[in-house]
């Protein structure tokens, strides 16, 4: 039983959903299950991660 609700669901995503969602954007929710290395969802958090 977990809580985690520090990180958006999709792996690669680096960024806080509004309480109680799973992701953090349309684009996350739509990429669940894909294997991402990088996160396109445009938040400043994820952005700042690219190479």
């Amino acid at each position: 039983m977990s809580n985690d609700s520090k990180k958006c669901a999709m792996d690669g995503c680096t960024c806080t959903p509004p309480q109680g969602q799973k992701y953090c954007s349309a684009y996350c929710e739509t990429a669940k299950g894909s294997t991402k290395l990088e996160c396109d969802c445009g938040h400043p958090a994820c952005e700042s991660q690219k190479l």
